[in-house]
């Protein structure tokens, strides 16, 4: 349904080369750039819906300024699933403006079935390496929590997720060295700093990234290997509607004896 795109969040972080294309021939404009929504060019595009997202802070939630311009709004909340069948399925909440329904139960079921198939197969592995998330960002390091997205993607791969315990269904913010106490020996290291091409970007960094075991084995990879030129990442866009191949992808780096011919997709390993 792209052609019925006439407007965007910030362009910079978009991916999907159909709506770069689209803004590129002016068939659709960015509206919204970081924190800073354009009201004035979102009424001018008089649109039949705008789909935003709320966070649940009055200082930067714009739906309700949007609402009062008379504007049809409705709030995409697939973020805050913690499954990652249940981000894919919010496709049949988008089928329902376009009356696409049937197609998108049909779609759903084939990545949910090839969902479950890839987690049945983890469940052989007799061993389960420990995995660490995440980096030190402006002293804090922010670790997915035990009830997270991230984790449940780590269980149903077979890995042992160091902060499992955890109830939190969100971050958990961190110091450099609660963390280094608890995954300094952890077997992988996964999605890091994307500006980080390499290993040694790492410890240019912090040099004590470098004491990790991660780091010294060589077993770090992150999910940037479908990044463009701006930054924008498809792991966070077609992603979501491919959660069979993210966790495809982990599955072949914790146990890849179980995916000895297949690539990865949307990580790539830290040379």
């Amino acid at each position: 349904m792209i052609d019925r795109l006439v407007g965007t969040g910030s362009a910079d972080h978009i991916s999907t080369l159909s709506v770069r294309d689209r803004l590129a021939s002016g068939d659709a404009i960015e509206v919204t750039r970081n924190l800073s929504t354009n009201l004035e060019a979102i009424i001018g595009l008089a649109p039949d819906l705008v789909m935003t997202h709320s966070i649940g802070d009055p200082n930067s939630d714009v739906y309700p300024k949007l609402s009062e311009a008379g504007l049809n709004v409705v709030l995409n909340a697939e973020y805050v699933e913690r499954s990652p069948l249940g981000r894919a399925e919010w496709l049949k909440f988008m089928a329902l403006f376009f009356n696409r329904e049937a197609e998108a139960n049909e779609l759903f079921a084939m990545i949910e079935q090839e969902y479950l198939a890839v987690a049945e197969l983890a469940k052989s592995v007799a061993i389960r390496p420990t995995v660490l998330l995440g980096f030190s960002y402006q002293g804090t390091w922010y670790v997915s929590g035990g009830r997270s997205y991230g984790a449940q993607l780590l269980t149903d791969a077979g890995a042992n997720y160091l902060w499992s315990d955890s109830t939190a269904p969100v971050t958990i913010p961190l110091d450099f060295e609660a963390v280094y106490e608890v995954a300094a020996a952890a077997d992988v290291w996964l999605n890091m700093n994307p500006a980080w091409p390499t290993r040694a970007a790492a410890i240019a960094d912090d040099p004590r990234y470098g004491q990790f075991q991660a780091w010294q084995r060589d077993r770090m990879y992150n999910n940037t290997a479908k990044t463009n030129a701006t930054g924008g990442n498809d792991y966070w866009e077609t992603g979501l509607l491919e959660p069979q191949v993210i966790l495809a992808d982990l599955v072949q780096i914790f146990h890849p004896e179980l995916f000895p011919d297949r690539q990865l997709v949307y990580y790539q390993k830290l040379p």
